[in-house]
């Protein structure tokens, strides 16, 4: 799994993350190994975790700090 697309929105305090994946492996559970790969790209103090629906290869997230 990595991040394809990080959309930066600094004064809503948001960003949209897309992860994207090969279609063999599944979604992760939680919110966990999301965070651990995004805080690879940025370091923020996440408060609220919106998933999207995830499709085969491809899940949107939306997080608030």
């Amino acid at each position: 799994m990595y991040i394809d697309k990080l959309e930066i929105f600094p004064v809503e305090r948001r960003a949209y993350v897309i992860y994207r994946k090969t279609a063999d492996m599944a979604w992760p559970k939680g919110h966990a190994k999301y965070e651990l790969l995004l805080l690879k790209l940025i370091t923020l103090d996440v408060n609220d975790w919106t998933f999207g629906r995830p499709t085969t290869n491809e899940r949107s997230v939306i997080i608030e700090w």
